[in-house]
C-alpha cells in the first residue's frame, strides 16, 4: 500500500516538474511564445485573431441574401458566418458551434504540395512575442486537417469561404455573394472558389502548374461612390 501511494505522489511531483519547465520554455530569453492554446492572453490578439463579433455573425442563407455591399468577406463553419478581411487574413479565427459555445480555430492553411515542396514556417516574429499557428490535431484547423503541424486545405471539408462578387458593366453596376472554397485552395472552375476566381498558378520550387482560388474581383475605390450610385440607378429604375 505504502509503495502504491509513493508511486502516485511521484507521479504528481513529475508533472509538476514537466509544467515548470513548459512554462519556463515559453519565456526563454525574454521572448514569450503564443500559441493555439493560449492566443487570446497576447495583448495584440486582434491583430492575428478574427474574435466573435455578434454583430458581424450571420448564418450562411443570410450571407447569400446581401447584394451590393462591396469587398465583403465571411468564413463559415457548421452554417455559422463571421466577417473577415480579405486583404489581410488573419492567423485565427473565433466561430461559436451549433450550441454557441466558442471554439478557436487556426484559419492560415497551405495545400499538401506546398508542405512538401516549400520550407514553410508556422510562426510570425515580432521582437519578444512569437505567435506560432502549428497545429497538433485535426479539431485545431478550420479545414479539419493538420499533418506536419500545418494546417492543410481539406478535400472532403473545405474551408467555405463568402465574397462579396463585384460587376462592372460600364452602364450598370451590382455585386452579389457567392460561397466556395477559400483563397488559395485547388480548384477546377471559378464557381468552386468562394471568390469565383480559378486561376492557374506556377509553384515556383516545383514548376508544378495547378489551378487555385485567388483573391476577389476588387470594387470600387470609393465604396460610398459606388452606393451613391447604385441608388440613383434604384431611383432612375422606380421613376
Amino acid at each position: 500500500m505504502y509503495i502504491k501511494h509513493l508511486k502516485y505522489y511521484l507521479f504528481i511531483i513529475l508533472i509538476f516538474i514537466i509544467n515548470i519547465r513548459i512554462t519556463y520554455s515559453y519565456k526563454l530569453n525574454n521572448i514569450i511564445y503564443y500559441t493555439y492554446d493560449n492566443i487570446t492572453d497576447f495583448k495584440d490578439c486582434e491583430n492575428f485573431i478574427y474574435t466573435y463579433d455578434k454583430n458581424k455573425t450571420l448564418k450562411k442563407k443570410e450571407v447569400l441574401k446581401i447584394k451590393n455591399n462591396v469587398n465583403l468577406s465571411y468564413y463559415c463553419k457548421n452554417n455559422i458566418c463571421i466577417e473577415v478581411d480579405r486583404e489581410a487574413l488573419g492567423q485565427f479565427v473565433e466561430i461559436p458551434d451549433e450550441n454557441g459555445n466558442m471554439k478557436i480555430y487556426i484559419s492560415k492553411s497551405y495545400r499538401y504540395d506546398q508542405v512538401k515542396s516549400t520550407k514553410l514556417l508556422y510562426k510570425i516574429s515580432g521582437g519578444h512575442d512569437i505567435i506560432s499557428y502549428k497545429c497538433t490535431s485535426d479539431s485545431q484547423c478550420l479545414t479539419n486537417k493538420c499533418m506536419d503541424g500545418f494546417c492543410i486545405f481539406n478535400e472532403e471539408n473545405p474551408t467555405e469561404f463568402c465574397a462579396d462578387i463585384y460587376i462592372n458593366l460600364l452602364i450598370f453596376r451590382y455585386s452579389y455573394m457567392h460561397c466556395g472554397k477559400a483563397i488559395g485552395d485547388i480548384c477546377k472552375k471559378d464557381k468552386d472558389c468562394g471568390s469565383k476566381h480559378c486561376g492557374l498558378i506556377t509553384d515556383l520550387k516545383t514548376w508544378k502548374l495547378e489551378n487555385y482560388c485567388g483573391m476577389p474581383p476588387e470594387g470600387p475605390s470609393d465604396k460610398c461612390s459606388f452606393n451613391k450610385y447604385f441608388n440613383k440607378i434604384s431611383i432612375s429604375l422606380l421613376q
